[in-house]
């Protein structure tokens, strides 16, 4: 739709009459005090939390996980052995590669 110069918008104004007409469904939900059914929020709702709530969940999870997954692990001593053969390199700061 083209912008309406100002002649036009003035007979527009002048007649009171709206160029478009709202869909039936808008004039039901602004005219009638439209109320939403309460399970529509389901589909459409929302629930607003501040960023400071999010990082402490968020924190208290990975503290929970954490926790749950450190049970202190059986170690058989026995099953240790002494090193076979021990390589020693001398590594120079001129040799290492970067």
């Amino acid at each position: 739709m083209e912008p309406l110069r100002d002649d036009e918008l003035d007979v527009l104004l002048r007649e009171g009459e709206p160029r478009w007409r709202p869909s039936p469904r808008l004039d039901r939900r602004v005219m009638s005090g439209y109320r939403p059914r309460p399970w529509e929020w389901l589909w459409r709702g929302s629930v607003r939390v501040p960023v400071p709530v999010i990082l402490g969940l968020f924190l208290a999870f990975l503290w929970w996980q954490r926790a749950r997954g450190t049970a202190p692990a059986e170690i058989d001593m026995n099953q240790f052995r002494p090193v076979e053969q021990l390589e020693i390199k001398l590594v120079r700061s001129g040799d290492a590669k970067r």
